[in-house]
């Protein structure tokens, strides 16, 4: 075996002094080169490994090597002033060690020097515990991550590997903005400022699983360290989304039509009447025909009229218009973006009276399906509640009824009648 000190060009007498230093010392020292071979052992070395015959370091430190080669060492080695350390629990005498490793230069050459430590039993039981935790961690679900103050990736659960279809290698040392990709990271970068400045965020992020769009809840949580290191938790939220995203819509669209339904109609006109806008009109529309299709032909009649004419309704408003089904033969219109809020109002009707159809063919049955429309202005300085405003229209559309239906009323508020419909 070459010894590494005869290649240097310190004195003989030097040498020796140095290798009985390292000789007496307790630790076990070995050098290796860039490749892992053994150039060198102090007396504790030989002792960890009485019987070895082995010239290279990798068999005898199995767990540490498994997990990690020789270009990842030298590259973290390299990007740092600090060493590595590693646990190494399957030693052939079958003790516990602690492993620094650190990278040094003779003549141009560089090689890594092993400073083996053996732990005591508080030290051993300590690492045990982390390690079933980290078993424990690594069959969860949920992707767990720690990162260091520099945004690089120190430990990732399995199920990152399976997630993000890579392996540990690929995540470890890796800076978090490099392993996502920059246009994922950029939103979330005042978020990793937060973290580390000692506040916990959570958020739903959309990230790519392969070819397959996900959805994940991520929190970041602040290390222990105080050093602007922290803890990355995320779960697949992908189904749980989609269901309470039709729970959600079920809770605000009439399953009839399709349409918003009362609740969302009540939810947004109260924002609109809170901002205190002043182009916001309301129509409410009722089918004069509905009670005559279900009487002479069936519900299921009755309800493919409804459906037909709020298809039909529909398509004569703006994008922007919510057309709401309120109940039974009811509908809303909350209309915003009137200029002139009497002439709009008018105008408005008039087209939805002269292009709805006032006959329909339902089950070869020809059933009227003309409507009656009270239409008002919601003006800002009258301070109306919702179920007010509701009201006035609705006054409104029966005047239109009383008065033989098929057309429209549009009722205007001034401020010195508003008591009259309190």
């Amino acid at each position: 075996m070459t010894d590494l000190f005869e290649k240097s060009t310190i004195q003989n007498q030097e040498l020796e002094l140095f290798s009985k230093i390292l000789d007496h010392n307790t630790n076990a020292i070995g050098v290796t080169t860039l490749e892992g071979e053994l150039i060198y052992r102090n007396k504790a070395f030989q002792e960890y490994f009485p019987y070895t015959e082995e010239t290279y370091i990798q068999p005898l430190f199995p767990i540490t090597f498994e997990r990690i080669n020789f270009v990842k060492i030298k590259t973290e080695l390299e990007s740092q002033d600090d060493p590595i350390h590693f646990v190494e629990t399957n030693l052939q005498n079958n003790s516990w060690s602690h492993l620094t490793v650190t990278l040094t230069t003779v003549n141009h050459v560089q090689y890594f020097i092993f400073n083996i430590d053996h732990m005591l039993s508080p030290e051993r039981e300590g690492v045990r515990v982390n390690m079933q935790l980290e078993k424990i961690i690594d069959q969860l679900p949920v992707l767990v991550s720690h990162l260091d103050n520099n945004d690089q990736y120190i430990f990732a659960n399995h199920a990152y590997t399976e997630f993000f279809q890579c392996t540990l290698d690929d995540i470890i040392g890796c800076p978090i903005e490099k392993f996502l990709g920059s246009d994922i990271y950029a939103p979330l970068k005042h978020l990793v400022k937060r973290v580390k400045g000692g506040d916990s965020v959570e958020f739903d992020l959309s990230i790519f699983k392969g070819t397959e769009l996900r959805m994940l809840q991520v929190r970041f949580i602040p290390g222990e360290s105080f050093f602007g290191d922290y803890y990355i938790f995320a779960q697949d939220v992908t189904e749980l989304r989609t269901f309470q995203k039709k729970l959600e819509y079920r809770a605000y669209h009439d399953s009839l039509t399709g349409l918003t339904n009362r609740t969302y109609f009540l939810n947004d006109f109260e924002q609109k009447c809170k901002q205190k806008a002043n182009d916001v009109g309301l129509l409410f529309i009722d089918v004069d025909g509905l009670k005559n299709a279900n009487d002479k032909y069936g519900h299921d009649c009755g309800d493919k009229l409804l459906k037909d004419f709020s298809q039909n309704l529909k398509s004569l408003l703006r994008p922007d218009d919510n057309l709401s089904r309120l109940a039974g033969d009811e509908f809303t219109v909350l209309l915003s973006g009137l200029t002139h809020p009497l002439q709009d109002l008018h105008e408005i009707c008039q087209r939805i009276q002269a292009q709805l159809p006032t006959m329909m063919t339902i089950n070869n049955h020809r059933i009227p399906c003309s409507c009656s429309i009270g239409a008002t202005y919601i003006d800002p300085n009258i301070d109306y509640t919702v179920e007010t405003w509701l009201s006035v229209a609705d006054n409104a559309m029966y005047r239109v009824k009383h008065h033989g239906k098929g057309s429209y009323n549009v009722e205007i508020v001034s401020p010195d009648m508003s008591d009259q419909h309190q």
